[in-house]
Parts: C-alpha cells; structure tokens; sequence
C-alpha cells in the first residue's frame, strides 16, 4: 500500500515535535492517537482497495499532517545547513527555502550547488522519505558568458542527488508561479501567460452561466462581474506582491484579459472606449490591483513584531540603499 502514496515516518515526526516545536503533552498524546496505525484505502482505476492498517506513518489528507510534515522537514534542513549560507540577498544571507514539501536552494557557485544536492537528498534518506529525481532541476542565471562556463563546468562534473543527475530547466513552476532563467521580466511575463491560458476556459463558463435565461432576473450581468472577482482575479493574480520588474507590458496584458471579459459579458465591440468600460463598470483595473496588493502586503510585514523577518529585513536594506544612494545620512 505505501507504493500508491508518499509515507513520512510518525516516531521521526513525534520526535520533531518534542525536541523542536516543544508541543505540550495533551497534544503531543492527542497527535499520536490521531495517527497512530492509520488505515487506508486506494482509489484505483477499477475501484477502491480494501482497508490496510499502515504503521509508522501520519495520515494522508489532514491540514495538521501537511504542517507537521513541513515542520519536520524544515527542521532537518535547519539541522543540515546551519548557519552556511550559499547565497546573499545584498548582505542578508540566503540558504535553503521550504514550503511543505517543495525544497529550494540558491547557491553562487556550481560547487555549493554540488554539495547542496548531496546534503539535501541524504538528510531526506535519513528521514525515511522519497525523493522526486524527476522533478528535481537546476536553473542557471547570469549572463551568457557566465552560464556556458557553468554549463561546461556542470558537463565534467554533473550535479547529481545519490545516482541520479540532475538535468537543467530554462522555466520551472515553483509555488504557482513561473520563474525563468531570463530574469524576473521574463518569469512574470510566462506565469501571466501560463495563468490566462488557463483561465480562459473558466472564464467563457461564467459568461455562459450569465447568459443563461434564468439569470434574468437577478441581472444577468451582475453575477459574471461577481465571479469574475471571487473565481477569476485570486487565481490570476495570486502571488503578484512578489513579482519584481513588472512592466507596463504585463499590466497592459492583465487589462486586455479583464477588458475582454467585460466586453464578452455585455456584448460589446471591440471599437468600445476602454474608459467607458472602467467608468460603467466600476472595476478596478490591473495596475491598481497589483498596487494594492503590494502596498497592503508591505504594511502586513513591516507591522510584524518580529525582528528576524528575512522579508523584513530586505525590505529595511532596500530602503538604506536607496537613501546611501541618494546622498542621504540616517542617523
């Protein structure tokens, strides 16, 4: 049955929320109970199996898994890497990131991104789980007279993780968004198309449901506007407080999407004044969207009392560059 899912070790996880998290003792008895011998079944192509008892495994599927699990693996990166920074944002230093079970190291060199595969791939050995080869690359940023000497040096020496090497990517998704080895530009430009491309089929479906007789009496176009904001905008613009280099080209593109389905839903042409269609219809565009989302997400961070905030602390440093920059004096 541990074939069909990926199993982490219930004992290794209780021992990371006693040593590390120091959860109390209700709870740490309570999470036991929860998960000790857990029983499954497995949807498969002709049905669903029978029930199986799995030991030594926390349960599939609970929102407390997915937390201890990351807090588990967190840890152990902790434990790995220490205090041996690979890489500098200004003078902050960089090592490894972790969401859950998605892992990412950024490194200066091809040799520290040598060593952080190995230690990477033997501390998740020891911790019982399986790694995804398949799915575990390497991007290479500079420009292009540093990336051959990188990719020469990597064709002597591949980077690998236990027997297998890792092959390189020019565009890899990493929590939802695109990055690309061209730059920050060219990373939002590929999110925002791979996101509209996507969401033009759910976003015909809601055109449709606006049609439909029976949405005439609760106006047929109030509810499109209502889904297009509650379905369509969360997905498009998910994450976008980060991306860094955004230009007029991309809001210009985010419009003619959100322009469209407006025009779409109230059957309009094409030769329609867009400010028509902002003023009649009150929607925020684009540009303002993604202002707003950075500026409220900036105040959430600088309001944090925390001193050891690693965005915080950026944001501090751009902000004394600028003013070193500029010829000003803090004191």
């Amino acid at each position: 049955m541990s074939k069909f899912f990926d199993k982490e070790s219930l004992i290794d996880c209780m021992f990371a929320l006693n040593k590390k998290a120091k959860v109390d003792n209700k709870s740490y008895r309570i999470w036991y109970k929860i998960n000790a011998n857990t029983r499954i079944s497995v949807k498969t192509s002709v049905g669903d199996s029978e029930y199986q008892s799995i030991y030594d495994s926390i349960g599939q599927g609970q929102n407390a898994a997915a937390l201890v699990s990351s807090m588990n693996i967190g840890c152990a990166m902790e434990d790995t890497f220490g205090n041996m920074p690979s890489s500098k944002i200004g003078n902050i230093p960089l090592n490894t990131v972790i969401f859950q079970d998605d892992i990412g190291k950024f490194n200066d060199t091809v040799e520290d991104a040598r060593i952080g595969a190995e230690l990477i791939d033997n501390t998740l050995k020891r911790k019982l789980l399986s790694v995804n080869y398949d799915k575990s690359k390497y991007l290479l940023f500079g420009t292009t007279k540093q990336k051959k000497a990188m990719e020469k040096k990597i064709s002597k020496t591949p980077i690998k993780m236990g027997d297998t090497s890792l092959s390189a990517t020019s565009s890899e998704k990493y929590l939802g968004d695109m990055i690309s080895d061209k730059g920050c530009a060219q990373s939002i430009t590929e999110t925002i198309e791979e996101r509209t491309e996507k969401l033009i089929s759910k976003a015909e479906e809601i055109i449709q449901i606006a049609d439909h007789p029976l949405m005439g009496s609760v106006g047929n176009a109030l509810p499109a506007f209502k889904l297009f904001e509650a379905m369509i905008i969360p997905a498009l613009l998910h994450n976008c407080e980060s991306w860094i280099g955004i230009t007029d080209k991309h809001y210009e593109k985010l419009q003619k999407f959100q322009d469209n389905f407006i025009r779409k839903v109230l059957h309009l042409h094409k030769s329609t004044p867009k400010a028509i269609l902002q003023w009649d219809i009150g929607m925020m565009p684009m540009k303002w969207r993604i202002i707003q989302k950075k500026l409220l997400f900036i105040r959430k961070v600088m309001h944090e009392k925390s001193i050891t905030s690693l965005i915080k602390r950026v944001i501090y440093q751009e902000i004394f560059n600028i003013f070193l920059l500029s010829g000003v004096i803090l004191s």
